[in-house]
């Protein structure tokens, strides 16, 4: 049992009942934590309305409505961010003053993970060895070709719950190059909920298997024989670094290298086979085509489990993909189809220039093939632009609220390659748009009190009457066209549209920084045209 512990353990051992209060990633690793040292969570609670007998990683999901039904000897855990412990106390001595309560800060919440995390990958990596006597012959072989480069094997953590995370192998990747050091990193991925079913999976097993580099790999279900075998026979090559889990913590980093991260070249090798082809095929799509996306609700309440209520960044962030219907109907024009790309969608895209590839036929392979066989990438800021991002695609960026984020989606964009519309943020109180300073001192400045965190910049919106404009099927179909156009080198900008790039490039880069990272793209040109105001001092 470790010592710095004992506080925790002791306030456990007290009560027959226990609940971690907040069900998300955190939630899960205090389960997890306890668990390992043999202490029995019984349920998760949340701030949110859940339905009756919702069950999440095993134990029951309750409301805070609920607390009241509880036993009289439970205890609770706060295993969520300690910008949220006032706000939960206030309401848990408002509905229960005499349950104990255990606050758990951000720093244990991370050691905690980081705990879990190398105590899981030295579990996988002592694992039996299903290979013949030659395939070791080759592992030791391949070892000595490693041992002859590379100093050490260190292991380090990779974040792909979602497939956002994703993203950060092109940082990985470019920090490689930079490194003096002769260090050979494994990045060990560490999965959503830590269910035993999902290690060495993530949210795109295919993809996870794919990713290539420079002197760095994933530990994969594709080379985990490989990796256990050189771990078993020459462990003392082997070093864990202890590194902070938290995007945030990365995304410090990575702001500071950001603009110096190549975007012209794949960071993922696909192997298409005779199969796929034919299923590309069987499935109607033809080349050339354009992938298209956006962003709902489904997906993400679907991986909760449950039906929670429309989160705050959903409000900001959502969009209909009939919006682009207009894009579709000039892509048809210019005999280019377009497939509909998403995992979980909420409805299906009745088109006769689509295919509604999310809705019917989806895979994991498909999802990165057809997106490194498309033209370009159209789609809302979210998760699946990993995709293009890692493929090296052209991108069509759709109904980005932000000019800038701390972490959360955060995306590696080009400015000579990638296009952006952004919402319109209509401010109720003084009857008139956001400019696009005032949309940076929101982000940058006024938000920075919650750690410049995307919801907190949402929250706060949401609550000075600020909402957002969804971007129209016209300007969606201007800015298609638009990058069509570039791609064929039959684009022409005037006088006019260089100027007003210019000046938003001005404002983007002379605002004070801050902790957030600025998004790096241009805006769509008829966008810029038609709201010339966004750039107003």
């Amino acid at each position: 049992m470790i010592k710095s512990w004992q506080d925790l353990f002791s306030f456990c051992s007290q009560y027959e009942y226990l609940i971690c209060y907040g069900a998300s990633d955190h939630g899960h690793v205090v389960k997890h934590f306890l668990e390992n040292h043999n202490i029995k969570v019984d349920a998760f609670m949340v701030t949110d309305d859940v339905s009756q007998s919702t069950v999440r990683d095993g134990i029951p999901l309750y409301s805070v409505t609920e607390i009241k039904s509880l036993p009289a000897n439970c205890g609770i855990l706060l295993s969520l961010y300690e910008r949220h412990h006032a706000s939960v106390m206030q309401t848990i001595r408002a509905a229960r003053p005499d349950i104990s309560v255990y606050i758990i800060g951000d720093d244990n919440l991370v050691i905690m993970h980081n705990e879990l995390n190398e105590e899981t990958c030295r579990s996988i990596l002592s694992a039996p060895i299903t290979a013949d006597e030659n395939a070791r012959i080759d592992y030791e072989q391949c070892f000595h070709a490693l041992q002859a480069k590379y100093e050490r094997i260190e292991i380090r953590l990779f974040d792909v719950r979602a497939i956002g995370g994703y993203v950060y192998w092109a940082y990985y990747s470019y920090c490689r190059k930079q490194d003096a050091s002769k260090n050979f990193y494994l990045y060990y991925p560490f999965c959503f909920e830590n269910h035993p079913e999902s290690r060495l999976k993530g949210a795109n097993g295919y993809l996870l298997e794919h990713l290539k580099g420079d002197g760095l790999e994933v530990l994969s279900q594709k080379n985990v024989n490989f990796w256990r075998y050189v771990f078993q026979e020459h462990e003392e090559y082997f070093s864990m670094q202890n590194e902070q889990y938290e995007l945030a913590d990365w995304s410090s980093k990575l702001k500071t290298t950001y603009k110096d991260v190549p975007l012209n070249e794949k960071y993922a090798e696909l192997d298409v086979d005779a199969d796929t082809c034919n299923m590309i095929t069987k499935l109607g799509i033809r080349e050339p085509f354009v992938c298209i996306s956006n962003r709902d609700h489904v997906f993400l309440q679907t991986q909760r489990g449950d039906k929670l209520k429309p989160m705050t960044r959903d409000i900001y962030r959502n969009s209909d993909i009939e919006t682009q219907c207009g894009a579709v109907d000039y892509l048809a024009s210019q005999n280019i189809q377009a497939v509909r790309m998403g995992a979980l969608v909420e409805k299906e895209f009745h088109h006769v220039n689509v295919i509604d590839y999310a809705s019917r036929y989806r895979s994991e392979k498909l999802d990165a093939v057809l997106v490194d066989r498309c033209k370009f990438f159209v789609g809302d800021v979210s998760g699946i632009l990993a995709f293009p991002t890692l493929l090296a695609k052209p991108m069509v960026l759709l109904n980005s609220p932000q000019l800038t984020v701390r972490y959360d989606g955060i995306q590696l964009f080009d400015p000579e390659r990638d296009i952006a519309l952004i919402k319109k943020l209509w401010d109720k109180k003084k009857q008139r748009f956001l400019t696009v300073r005032e949309m940076l001192d929101y982000e940058i400045n006024i938000c920075n009190t919650e750690k410049g965190i995307q919801g907190a910049l949402f929250g706060e919106y949401l609550r000075r009457e600020i909402v957002p404009v969804n971007n129209t099927s016209e300007e969606i179909c201007d800015a298609v066209e638009e990058m069509n156009q570039r791609l064929d080198g039959t684009v022409k900008y005037d006088a006019l549209d260089r100027e007003l790039q210019s000046r938003y490039r001005e404002i983007i880069d002379n605002f004070p920084p801050g902790e957030n990272i600025k998004f790096r793209w241009r805006l769509g040109a008829a966008f810029l045209r038609q709201n010339q105001w966004l750039l107003d001092s």
